[in-house]
C-alpha cells in the first residue's frame, strides 16, 4: 500500500525501530463513510490571463496522457474567460 499512495515515506518507515512501527500498526482503524452527496467545481485556470490559459492548453494538448489532452480539448472548447477579464 505504501508504495502505491506514499512511496517518499516508504524508506524512511523501514528506518523506524519495529517496537514503533508495531504500535502504529495497531493504531490502523478501519471505517466505512456512507457518502449522502457529492459537490464539485471547475477549476481549469480560470483565474488565469488568456495567454497562460494558451500555454496551458498547449501543454496538455501536446501531452501523451488521454486525460490530459481531454481536459486541453474541453477548456479549448469552453472558451473560459476569466472574471478579471470580463470588466476589462
Amino acid at each position: 500500500m505504501m508504495d502505491s499512495f506514499e512511496p517518499a515515506y516508504k524508506e524512511q518507515w523501514y528506518a523506524l525501530p519495529a517496537e514503533y512501527k508495531t504500535k502504529m500498526v495497531r493504531g490502523i482503524v478501519a471505517f466505512n463513510i456512507v457518502v449522502s452527496g457529492l459537490e464539485s467545481k471547475e477549476k481549469l485556470s480560470q483565474n488565469k490571463t488568456n495567454a497562460e490559459r494558451a500555454a496551458i492548453i498547449n501543454t496538455l494538448s501536446s501531452s501523451s496522457d488521454a486525460n490530459e489532452r481531454s481536459i486541453a480539448e474541453f477548456m479549448a472548447s469552453n472558451k473560459l474567460v476569466t472574471k478579471r477579464e470580463e470588466n476589462l
